[in-house]
Parts: structure tokens; C-alpha cells; sequence
């Protein structure tokens, strides 16, 4: 038995095929049962409804849909432009401030000087340049004639006194020598006559002397009695005021003595030392001034001067033909101007006839200006207004510019003249060659600068030679007599305000003894006077006679010495005299004809150039003041004050104040660079702010920025675009986020048909048209579009009607969409 043969299976051909077969036919069987669920599923079939519209004309708007955030319009972080400690912090966080308001300032007491110094230097430079150009008023020419009489007076009288001195005494003074000697004998005889009176007795108004001296001594015993009775009463509230006032002056000088003699004794500072030479040095700078202005006055003009002068006169005729061309340019241009502000008003009228501004009058105020921008900025204004609106406004500004402009050249032309003027004088003054008058003031101005520099060395050598022991020995005498005055007055006080002791009340009896001394004295004499005169009264009597006589001697020698020939030092005396007094004529009258020449164009210039100087100094002053504050840049809202009184402010991480705008708000937005150039200044668009659901707010582009951001790969700009608050919202705070859309292109009155009523039909858009009772496919060539329309630029006319698909729910029963803003902002 063959194993092999029996183990053997026999294979049947028809088994593969069939199995095939099975599994072919099972998928069939599955796509049939799929595509008959897909396609032949049981469901209620639903008839498609359709809707007739009538084609008409609407504006299209291509929109672009953007996200931002609001902004303060203005916001400021505000610092000191230096440092130094805070004096003063006048605002605190939520305060309104107006712009230029002081909001802190650092400590700046020495800046305030400064700036006072300045100004007070500025008011002397312009008080001088003042006076020059006044030139001399009535009262100064007539003080500078009576300098010059009086000069030429003491000239006269010292030549007269040496010319008498020559020629011999005059005979009026002959005669008032001999009065002397007359009344030198007069007196004589009234010594005699004194002596013969005491002989023949007292007269009656000798008697009436005497009683009055005996009256006015029982007056003195009267108050020395009404003294010490005061003094037993104690001081009363003026006495003792005024014995606190005699000490606290008695201090005051003491004082006043011990600082004389320490700046006596200190040794002179390295100040003082350059004080001093600095006088020196300016005062040899002003002698080689005074001697280089008479060396040029000498020497006459130089060609160089002239044909400098000459040129100068040149350029400046030169200067007023050009400002006339540009004054005449600037009368054109605001013809020009004017021409286009009418033209752009009749467009704008033609447009908007109803317009309060219509007819345009020109130029145009600042209240028609703001009403034109509102328009600009509402996004209910007709687009086809926009363009006339911006050539309005622009055309008013350039004819505004343009009327400046003519401002502008007429002062520019009238500068020019003035210039002109002044180079033309500048050269007579250079060919006239200088006058007498000129040379006389220069020589006095030479020896002027000469005594002020031999003055300044003085004061130099005694700062650096210090006080002199006599000096020393002055002030310290001064010291002791106001120490003593001091001590006097501190006594006088102590005693006043002390009850009076034995002594005090001894002291006023003696005072008392003493007037009743005098008294018995007066009533002494009294009786002497009528008892009639003594030895002793003749005696005193003719030592008056001896003394008259000898009044006479010396009257007649005087006279006997007038009489004799001059002495030589009398007449070299005299004559040096007479030469100081014709200096002074001389000098008199240079001052008088400087006077009524007035001031030189180089004085005027030069008090000018210092006037400017003095305005430059009080700018820098002010500006280094304000660097020391901190100024409201912009009326606002103080957001954060991050500095305190007396801390020093330097660099910090935070500004120490921070100011914005909170009611100016602008919405900040992102644009990709995609969109960059379909956004331009002045389009407008609406935002949705997140914290402020369901009120739209207007805005429009005031800012494109122009530097790129990148974030994560992605370029964006920066757009700032106005927000307009309508009437009863609420203002958007800076921070809230916001979605909107902004109005890249408007088509104003097109042909437009909803974009669901266009579908492709082999390549082409078509529509369906109504015409005649029957449907037809219409061929359509379409332009802009936005959400709700698509422009037909042919295929179809206004008033065809369409037909569409109607609007219907997918299911029954679902609510329709929440309506939404243009570009399906919520």
C-alpha cells in the first residue's frame, strides 16, 4: 500500500473561483446597501421656496476686520530735566490738571535768584538802550550847559584872583579891608561903651535879664523837685521802653564795632585778592579801549572800513529789492489762495447746499472748521461729501498760510529798509570823518581810564597790604566806646527798673542842691546888677576893651599886608588853579556837545547787542528754572505721582509723575502686512468694546504707523483711530479691549443685487431674471462686494427684479440669527 498515495488530498479547481465569487459578491453587496441609504433613504422632502427682489442702487463698503484696545489720546510720563531734592508736589492721583500747570518742582531757591538777577539785568541793559535812543532830554542839556557856566565861571574867578594878585589889591578889596578895620574900631567903641555903662548903672533891660535868669533857675529847682519825686514813684511803662530800646541799639553798634574790626583783621581772601584784580584787569582793558577808539579817531577811516561800508550799503539795497519780490509773490499766492477756498466752497454747496457755512464766506472761523471735521469723523455723512469736505478745509489753510506769508514779507521788507538805513548811515558817518567833539570826548574818555586804573591799583595794593595798625587801633577804640555805650545803657535800664536806694535818692538831692545853688546865684547877680558895678566888673570890663583893641591892630596889619607886593607861591598857587579850571571848561564842554549830539550808531548797537545778552541770560535762567519743574504738557488727568516731599530725585526705574487723557480716548489696533496698504488716514469704522456689549462707537484713522512689529514671525503696524462717544454712552475707559471693522473702500449709488442670488453656470455668474412672466438665466459681470451686496457692473439694470432662493430655517422650529453689524460683528 502506497502510503503517500493514500494520505493524498484531491484538489478541487472550482473551489478558488467559487470563493472569490462569495467575497466579490459580498461587497457588492455592501456599497449597494451604502449607496442606497446614502442615496434612497426615506425622509420628508421639503419644496424649495424662492423670492422676487427689485434690483436697485445701494453703497458698497469693503471692509476690514480688525481688534484693539483703548487708549488715553495723550499720555505722559513726566520727569525733571535735572535733579536735586523736591520742594513742592502740588498734585496728587486723579487730579485734573490744565496745560501749563506746575505739578512738582525740586528745590530751587538759588534758580529764583537767578532768574530775578537776570531780569533786573535785562530791565538795566534796556533802560540804557532806552535812554540812547531818547537821546538827551531837556533837563540833562541844560545841567551840561550850566557844567559848562559854571566851569567857565571858576576859570574866571581863578584868573581874576591871579590877575589882581599881579596887578595889585583892587580897590574893592581896599575898601572891604578898611570895613574890617572899621569894624574892628566899631567893636572897640562898644567895649568902651560896655565899660561906661557899668559906670552909669543897669538899664532897664539889663534889670529884666536878670529877672529871667532868676526864673528860669527857680524852673530848674522846680523839676529837680518833681525828679527825685519820680524817681521815689518808680519808671513809668515809656521810660522803661525806651531804656530796653538804648540797650538793644548800644548792642546793635557793639556788634555792628567787632565785625568792623574782624574784616579788618582777617586776611584778604583769594576772592577779594581777584576781586580786586579783576578791577585792575578790566580797568587796563577800558584805558587800552579808550586809547584805541582815539587812535582810530586820529588816524581817520581806513579804505578796508570803507569799502565795508560801502558793500554793507550794497547787500542791504540788495536785502530790500528781495523782500519787495517776495512781498509781491506773497500778494499773488494769496490771490491764488483765495481763488481756490471760493472754488472748493462752490463744490461743497453745489453738494450740500443746506449747510449753515453755504455760501461760503472766507476765511473760513474755527467753529465752521470743527463742524466741517465733525462731518469728517461721523460715519452717517454722505461719502460722496468727504473729498469736497477735506478740499475745503485744506484750501482754507493754505489761504490762511498764505495771508501769513504776506505778514511775514512785510516785516521782512521793513527790516530790510531799516537795515539799509542804518548801512547807509554807518557809511556818512565813516566819510564824515570824526569831529572835533569826537576827538575832545575820546582824549576825556583816555584820562577817565587812566584814573580808573591808577584807582584799581590803589584799591589792589591796599587789599593785599591789609589794615594798617591805625586801622586796627580804630576799630578797637570803636569796640570800647560802643562797650562802653552798652554798659551805660544796660546801668541806666538796671537803675530804672530797680527801686531807688540812699544813693539813688542823695544823687537827687544834690541835684536838687544844685538848683537851689543856681538860683541863689541868679538872685546874687540880681542884686549885684542893681546894686550897682565893682571893682571887679571894671576889670572884666576893660579886658573886653583890650581885646577890641587888639581886633583892630590885627584888621590894620591885614590891611598893611594887602597893600605890599604878591609872594611867588601866592601867583603859583594861583596859576596852577587857573590851569585845573580850564581842564575842567574843556571837559565841561566835550560833555555838552556829547549831549546834544546824542548817541553814536556804535553806542546804540552796542547797548543793543547788550540788551540781547541780558535776554539770553533771562532764557537761560527761566530754562533752568523749568528743568527744575515739572509742567502740565497737556490738559489731562494725574494717572500717578510716584515722589515725596524732600527726597532727592535722580534716575528711577518709575516717572515720577504720569499724566493722560482718560476723556480723549483713541482705539490702538494691530493690522497685518497684508492689510497695511488698504488702510489710509481719515477712513472711518465702527468698534464693539467687550465691557460695553451692544453700543457701536464710531472712530477714524488719525495715525498709521510706520516702524514694523514682529510677533512670532507674524509683521504687524500700528493704527490709532479717533473714538467718537455717541450722545448717552458711556466713555470707554484706557485698557478695554475692542473688536470693530474699518472701511477700506466705499462705492457711493451702484447697482447692487444680494450675493446669494448669484451661482456659476459653466464658467460664468448668472442670475435669474423675471422678464415678461417667464424666469431666464442672466449673465452678470460683478465689481465690489461686501456682506450684504455685490456690485453689477453689467448684466442688469435698476428695477429688474431677481429671482432667488427665499431664506429659510434648516429645521423647523430654530430661531433666526441674532441680527449683527456690518462684517458679522455682534
Amino acid at each position: 500500500m502506497n502510503l503517500d498515495e493514500e494520505l493524498a488530498i484531491e484538489v478541487n479547481p472550482w473551489r478558488g473561483r467559487l470563493i472569490t465569487l462569495a467575497v466579490l459578491g459580498g461587497i457588492a453587496a455592501l456599497f449597494v446597501g451604502l449607496g442606497y441609504a446614502f442615496f434612497f433613504r426615506e425622509e420628508s422632502e421639503t419644496t424649495r421656496l424662492t423670492e422676487e427682489i427689485e434690483v436697485t442702487r445701494a453703497t458698497i463698503n469693503a471692509n476690514l476686520i480688525v481688534s484693539g484696545e483703548a487708549e488715553a489720546q495723550l499720555i505722559s510720563n513726566l520727569t525733571f530735566r535735572t535733579s536735586g531734592r523736591v520742594g513742592s508736589v502740588s498734585v496728587t492721583v486723579g487730579d485734573e490738571v490744565r496745560e501749563g500747570d506746575i505739578l512738582a518742582s525740586l528745590e530751587s531757591d538759588e534758580l529764583d535768584n537767578a532768574v530775578a538777577a537776570a531780569q533786573a539785568s535785562l530791565a538795566a541793559s534796556q533802560a540804557r538802550l532806552a535812554l540812547l535812543l531818547e537821546g538827551a532830554t531837556d533837563a540833562e542839556l541844560a545841567a551840561a550847559t550850566q557844567n559848562v557856566i559854571q566851569a567857565q565861571i571858576a576859570f574866571d574867578n581863578v584868573q581874576r584872583d591871579l590877575d589882581e594878585l599881579l596887578d595889585g589889591p583892587s580897590a574893592s578889596l581896599l575898601t572891604a579891608d578898611e570895613q574890617a578895620v572899621v569894624s574892628a574900631e566899631a567893636a572897640l567903641n562898644q567895649a568902651n561903651r560896655d565899660r561906661q555903662s557899668l559906670i552909669d548903672g543897669p538899664t532897664r533891660p539889663q534889670i529884666a535879664s536878670a529877672n529871667q535868669v532868676v526864673i528860669s533857675a527857680q524852673a530848674s529847682l522846680d523839676q529837680a523837685l518833681r525828679d527825685r519825686q519820680s524817681l521815689i514813684d518808680g519808671p513809668t511803662a515809656a521810660q522803661i521802653a525806651q531804656a530796653d530800646q538804648n540797650v538793644a541799639s548800644a548792642q546793635a553798634g557793639l556788634n555792628m564795632a567787632e565785625r568792623s574790626l574782624q574784616d579788618i583783621q582777617d586776611i584778604p581772601t583769594n576772592v577779594q585778592v581777584a576781586a580786586a584784580q579783576q578791577s585792575v584787569a578790566a580797568a587796563e582793558a577800558s584805558l587800552a579801549s579808550a586809547q584805541a577808539s582815539l587812535d582810530r579817531l586820529e588816524s581817520g577811516p581806513s579804505d578796508a572800513a570803507i569799502a565795508a561800508a560801502e558793500a554793507q550799503v550794497t547787500a542791504a539795497e540788495q536785502g530790500v529789492a528781495s523782500a519787495e519780490v517776495a512781498q509781491d509773490n506773497a500778494e499773488a499766492n494769496v490771490t491764488v489762495a483765495q481763488a481756490a477756498v471760493l472754488g472748493a466752497g462752490a463744490a461743497y454747496c453745489a453738494l450740500n447746499p443746506g449747510d449753515s457755512i453755504c455760501p461760503v464766506d472766507i476765511p473760513l472761523s474755527t467753529g465752521e472748521i470743527d463742524d466741517l471735521l465733525d462731518l469728517l469723523s461721523d460715519p452717517g455723512t454722505d461719502p460722496g461729501l468727504i473729498t469736497p469736505i477735506n478740499s475745503l478745509v485744506q484750501a482754507n489753510s493754505a489761504y490762511l498760510s498764505a495771508l501769513n506769508l504776506v505778514d511775514t514779507a512785510e516785516r521782512a521788507l521793513e527790516s530790510a529798509e531799516a537795515s539799509l538805513n542804518a548801512a547807509e548811515a554807518n557809511l556818512d558817518a565813516l566819510t564824515d570823518g570824526p569831529s572835533d567833539e569826537d576827538v575832545a570826548a575820546a582824549e576825556a574818555g583816555v584820562r577817565a581810564a587812566e584814573e580808573g586804573l591808577a584807582l584799581a591799583e590803589l584799591n589792589l595794593e591796599e587789599v593785599l597790604d591789609g589794615a594798617s595798625a591805625e586801622d586796627i587801633a580804630s576799630a578797637q577804640d570803636a569796640i570800647v566806646t560802643a562797650q562802653a555805650a552798652l554798659d551805660t545803657a544796660v546801668t541806666s535800664r538796671t537803675g530804672l527798673l530797680d527801686r531807688p536806694d540812699a544813693d539813688d535818692v542823695a544823687r537827687a538831692d544834690d541835684v536838687i542842691v544844685t538848683a537851689r545853688a543856681t538860683l541863689d546865684t541868679a538872685v546874687a547877680n540880681q542884686e549885684d546888677l542893681l546894686d550897682g558895678a565893682d571893682d571887679d566888673d571894671f576889670a572884666r570890663a576893660d579886658d573886653q576893651v583890650r581885646s577890641a583893641q587888639a581886633a583892630v591892630n590885627a584888621a590894620e596889619a591885614r590891611l598893611s599886608d594887602l597893600l605890599e607886593n604878591p609872594k611867588p607861591e601866592d601867583i603859583e598857587r594861583l596859576e596852577d588853579n587857573g590851569l585845573v579850571a580850564e581842564a575842567a571848561v574843556e571837559a565841561s564842554r566835550a560833555v555838552l556837545a556829547e549831549t546834544e549830539r546824542g548817541a553814536r550808531q556804535t553806542q546804540i548797537n552796542l547797548e543793543q547787542a547788550n540788551v540781547r545778552s541780558a535776554q539770553i541770560q533771562v532764557e537761560r535762567a527761566q530754562i533752568l528754572k523749568r528743568n527744575a519743574q515739572i509742567v502740565s504738557p497737556f490738559d489731562g488727568t494725574v494717572a500717578a505721582v510716584n515722589l515725596n516731599l524732600g527726597e532727592f530725585s535722580g534716575a528711577s526705574a518709575e516717572p515720577p509723575i504720569v499724566l493722560l487723557t482718560p476723556d480723549a480716548v483713541v482705539l490702538a489696533m494691530s493690522i497685518g502686512e497684508t492689510d497695511y496698504l488698504q488702510v489710509q488716514l481719515d477712513q472711518t469704522g465702527v468698534a464693539l468694546f467687550d465691557a460695553l456689549p451692544g453700543r457701536p462707537y464710531p472712530f477714524r484713522i488719525i495715525e498709521i504707523g510706520l516702524a514694523p512689529g514682529a510677533n512670532q514671525g507674524v509683521i504687524t503696524y500700528s493704527v490709532k483711530g479717533a473714538i467718537v462717544v455717541l450722545p448717552d454712552a458711556p466713555r470707554p475707559a484706557p485698557g478695554m479691549s475692542a473688536s470693530g471693522q474699518i472701511v477700506t473702500d466705499s462705492k457711493v449709488d451702484v447697482i447692487a443685487i444680494p450675493p446669494r442670488a448669484i451661482r456659476r453656470s459653466g464658467g460664468s455668474q448668472v442670475v435669474d431674471v423675471k422678464r415678461d412672466g417667464a424666469v431666464m438665466e442672466q449673465i452678470v459681470t460683478t465689481g465690489a462686494s461686501d456682506n450684504n451686496n455685490v456690485e453689477i457692473l453689467e448684466g442688469l439694470a435698476e428695477g429688474d427684479i431677481i429671482v432667488l432662493p427665499a431664506l429659510v430655517s434648516g429645521r423647523s422650529g430654530e430661531d433666526a440669527p441674532d441680527p449683527t453689524l456690518p462684517a458679522g460683528i455682534r
